[in-house]
């Protein structure tokens, strides 16, 4: 089995970490690329899931104050985003966690070829609230009597595909079954859920991707029950401006890869190899089950 996940770095003293996130700003900035420092109007619209809301805040506001270009984010399930895409036929970036969705709006002719570049990895993790009151350690502590188990949505959220995969992986997913309480619309209700006490326990990304990562708990998913792993990426639509393009050039570049990482995303494949088995797919694909099954497909 691969080693675990890193544990959590102490907090920083206020000063300090005041001081750091000011360098961090400044050293994005000045890696911005040339093209981008000539860009000082009009909007970029990213159309992202909200697993990438941490990092792509931060990232639009240095873009922003290096270029006098506006970039405005929305998020939502990849789903969900995917569909307001093919109906509005606006925005400039399109972000998706599942390749799937990537794939899809290419079929759909939404994108434009050749502009798709890829930022970031994700592995599911088994999620619980921050002070974990069940005791919730294992994939098998999801079957336990009493464990109340959310879910995010396998038919509108990525988290929610990974998700099912681990569990049919494990053998679990009947078992788990009656102990499921709830889908949620995306990662990020699932995440609120669980920091509420509304439930248990649940799989999904890891804390680094959720607004208020302090108020949740991950825990890492043995290897060989991870059939595959996510990767994040990002594409121009068909209408995007010229500043669109200078601000996917930040993203997957030094500045964009470098804030990734601080907020805890994987950025390498090296550094992903720490978490899976060798061989384990990255990316792929996912068929859910039919519809008219209720809240549980």
């Amino acid at each position: 089995m691969r080693s675990a996940l890193p544990s959590r770095a102490k907090k920083e003293k206020r000063g300090g970490f005041v001081v750091r996130v000011g360098v961090l700003a400044l050293l994005l900035a000045s890696s911005l690329p040339s093209c981008a420092r000539g860009v000082h109007s009009g909007t970029v619209l990213v159309l992202a899931p909200v697993a990438m809301r941490p990092p792509l805040e931060e990232a639009a506001r240095v873009f922003q104050e290096r270029t006098g270009t506006a970039v405005e984010l929305r998020f939502g399930s990849s789903g969900k985003i995917l569909s307001e895409i093919e109906l509005a036929r606006r925005g400039d970036i399109f972000v998706a966690v599942c390749p799937e969705y990537m794939e899809e709006a290419m079929k759909r002719t939404l994108l434009i070829p050749g502009s798709e570049r890829v930022l970031a990895y994700l592995v599911p993790h088994l999620v619980t609230p921050a002070d974990n009151p069940k005791g919730v350690r294992t994939l098998e502590d999801l079957t336990r009597p009493g464990i109340r188990v959310a879910l995010p949505d396998p038919r509108a959220a990525c988290a929610g595909r990974y998700a099912r995969e681990v569990l049919e992986r494990a053998g679990l997913w009947n078992r788990v079954l009656p102990n499921l309480v709830a889908y949620t619309e995306d990662w990020e209700k699932l995440a609120q859920a669980l920091a509420l006490h509304a439930a248990d326990a649940g799989i999904g990304w890891g804390r680094n991707q959720f607004s208020r990562p302090e108020e949740i708990q991950d825990i890492p998913i043995p290897p060989e029950h991870l059939p595959r792993v996510s990767y994040v990426a990002a594409a121009l639509l068909r209408s995007s401006s010229p500043a669109a393009r200078a601000f996917l050039d930040f993203l997957a570049g030094e500045g964009g890869k470098s804030l990734l990482a601080r907020k805890g995303y994987i950025t390498t494949r090296d550094e992903l190899s720490r978490y899976v088995l060798p061989g384990t797919p990255v990316g792929g694909s996912w068929s859910p089950p039919p519809p008219g099954l209720g809240r549980v497909p």
